[in-house]
């Protein structure tokens, strides 16, 4: 059977996005409430930090989305396990999923650094935001 395109949106939301924008694999911040990266089925992602109102774009192909989402799922705990302290960092893999906790700083600071090397654009110095979530997320 044959489903129609513009039912495939409502039936699997994280396989098809709107407007052909790469689909939400991975999102993970630190610490959480911090600087947050989120990765898309083409490799590309932004980096936010906590409420601001700014948002830097990573180039497609920057990261292996399928090997992030893989390493995170073998270090994090789901948060309604609760056998652990809370970890500093946050972790969701698809909507309605739980949220997950986990600890490697270092790790999310490489990945940090990595979307930070390839941006889709140069970083424009009048725009206070985008270097404000820069430089909290390059100095985790």
């Amino acid at each position: 059977m044959k489903i129609p395109a513009w039912l495939i949106p409502l039936l699997f939301p994280m396989a098809v996005h709107a407007n052909d924008v790469p689909a939400p694999v991975v999102a993970f911040d630190m610490p959480h409430g911090g600087c947050r990266l989120s990765v898309n089925s083409d490799g590309s992602g932004t980096l936010a930090y906590g409420a601001l109102p700014a948002l830097i774009r990573v180039k497609p192909g920057t990261f292996e989305p399928a090997l992030l989402a893989d390493q995170l799922r073998a270090v994090a705990v789901p948060l309604s396990e609760g056998k652990q302290t809370r970890p500093v960092g946050a972790v969701s893999f698809a909507a309605g999923e739980d949220l997950y906790w986990f600890s490697d700083t270092e790790w999310a600071q490489a990945q940090f650094l990595r979307a930070l090397a390839n941006l889709q654009a140069p970083l424009q110095p009048e725009s206070a935001r985008a270097v404000a979530v820069e430089k909290a997320c390059r100095e985790l």
